[in-house]
């Protein structure tokens, strides 16, 4: 839980780092990872996503592995201010002592920059929680209905935002092949025709 100020500012960042814990060393492989902001009305549903990440992938054991990221959270202002509760999530399933890694040392902070906000944002929370391909519980469509959202008569911009890992592992995937493979996400607006985005980048090795 933080205090969070008050007022207007023209940006606000969240600084993310990830460490070794002490002693030890880094989970040896990649997993997905978000910070929210605790709904305060159902802490189990709905909370607002501020990073949805993956974390470094395997390293010779001893080695530092270091992750910072920085991160414009601006769009959030309206959410980041007075008491707040801020949470992290790491999908890991090492401990210390595990032959795959002791786990990670996390560590973040927002940094706010004072001066006038450049637009007055408000936020809504579609799907605050993560879609798996392929598991027995439903497809993609059924887990991600159709959503009315109130949109305000003065607002002059709306943007979707999609924040997508790409994870999904096992032989209940489909294709077995979680972020290896190209996938497409697609937004419609009220049934017409579809928005494609596909976020698959083919210079990872570099």
């Amino acid at each position: 839980e933080v205090e969070l100020p008050e007022g207007t500012f023209k940006a606000i960042a969240l600084r993310v780092e990830h460490e070794c814990p002490t002693g030890g060393i880094c989970d040896l492989y990649d997993r997905r990872a978000v910070v929210e902001i605790v709904n305060p009305n159902d802490p189990s549903e709905h909370n607002i996503e501020l990073l949805r990440y993956v974390t470094t992938y395997r390293f010779n054991p001893g080695q530092t592995n270091y992750m910072c990221s920085w991160t414009d959270v601006s769009a959030y202002a309206s959410l980041l201010r007075g008491k707040r509760t801020i949470r992290s999530w790491l999908d890991t399933v090492v401990s210390p002592g595990d032959e795959l890694g002791d786990g990670w040392q996390v560590s973040a902070e927002l940094v706010f920059y004072p001066g006038p906000a450049a637009d007055s944002v408000q936020v809504q929370e579609l799907y605050g929680k993560f879609v798996e391909i392929g598991k027995a519980r439903g497809s993609v469509d059924q887990l991600t209905p159709a959503t009315a959202v109130a949109i305000p008569p003065n607002a002059t911009k709306v943007v979707a935002q999609l924040t997508v890992t790409g994870h999904g592992w096992g032989p209940e995937n489909t294709d077995n092949c979680a972020e290896f493979c190209r996938l497409d996400q697609t937004i419609r607006i009220n049934g017409g025709a579809p928005h494609v985005i596909n976020t698959f980048r083919n210079d990872c090795s570099n």
